[in-house]
């Protein structure tokens, strides 16, 4: 199939886009990408986020899977054969083994990309991306301002941390993609992201969509868009116009070859696991949901899904 899978364009930089589609148009249904949420638990608590738990959610805490389950799912995403792998949460770096988790994947070969807010990171994790370099550190920039960042993240002053966090990680050389949210709390700062991050010769993307938390709250659809909004930031951005252009070509007019619920990646070539060994087609796609432990990943990628 042509369909590119969604969490692999959005999570690797550009020049590893065509190398991505290449491998999934080759290799139809297979999951070359998988997602590990190893938290849902957040030091930050964003009034868009559709997932963040409080950090000292002891409940939460006692549910994530160990150190040593992660590294039995991070095995059987190796048999299977996923090559792109993202570790986020929540915030991943809240866990005291994320290092531990890091490594383990990195040295079974795959291509590890982290999302993380930066105001957790330490020497040791710098140490650690020195040593073994993450495809891209993907830090998501709440707002160009302080007024603004601090407003979104609603967690006391954190744009300071925010701001030393990745002052260190790109003083240590680690390749860096800024993200962004259009929302409404933020949106007349996403200029200012975005030419910051290119100012700088950062990876750029932003993204608009917004969705219900997992818990059924409501509060994050308060910062949606409207369609037409979105429709003009679009067109104030050439390389997006481009890009759009391009997917365009590719695929409007095509009508869906079968009835296949997504016609998407979902399922297709990637996979999530949720911190508590549920394993879903994506993130915000909870049902059906399989134990990738007992279970096994690929029984339920090829079976069950």
């Amino acid at each position: 199939p042509r369909l590119m899978s969604n969490l692999i364009t959005v999570a690797l930089p550009r020049a590893h886009n065509a190398l991505a589609e290449a491998l999934i148009k080759r290799a139809g249904r297979f999951p070359i990408a998988a997602g590990l949420e190893l938290t849902f638990r957040c030091n930050l608590a964003c009034i868009h986020c559709y997932v963040n738990l409080p950090a000292a959610d002891r409940d939460a805490r006692t549910r994530e899977l160990t150190t040593d389950q992660w590294h039995r799912v991070i095995d059987q995403c190796t048999d299977a054969g996923v090559l792109y792998l993202t570790l986020t949460g929540g915030e991943p770096l809240l866990r005291p083994d994320f290092c531990e988790i890091y490594e383990y994947a990195h040295a079974k070969g795959m291509l590890v990309t982290v999302y993380t807010n930066a105001t957790l990171v330490t020497d040791r994790h710098l140490e650690l991306w020195r040593r073994r370099p993450p495809l891209a550190l993907e830090i998501t920039q709440y707002g160009f301002s302080r007024e603004t960042y601090d407003t979104v993240t609603d967690a006391g002053p954190q744009y300071d941390r925010f701001q030393r966090g990745l002052e260190r990680v790109r003083a240590a050389g680690v390749a860096v993609t800024i993200k962004a949210i259009a929302m409404r709390a933020s949106v007349h700062e996403l200029p200012a992201i975005r030419d910051f991050a290119r100012g700088e010769g950062l990876d750029f993307r932003y993204d608009a969509v917004l969705s219900p938390r997992i818990d059924g709250g409501r509060k994050p659809l308060a910062q949606r868009l409207s369609s037409a909004e979105v429709a003009a930031i679009e067109t104030l951005d050439d390389e997006r116009v481009e890009a759009f252009a391009d997917y365009c070509s590719d695929n409007v007019g095509e009508q869906p070859s079968d009835d296949r619920k997504y016609q998407c990646g979902a399922g297709l070539n990637t996979i999530s696991c949720f911190p508590y060994g549920k394993m879903h087609v994506c993130q915000l796609s909870r049902r059906p949901g399989w134990d990738v432990l007992e279970g096994g990943l690929a029984d339920g990628f090829y079976r069950a899904f």
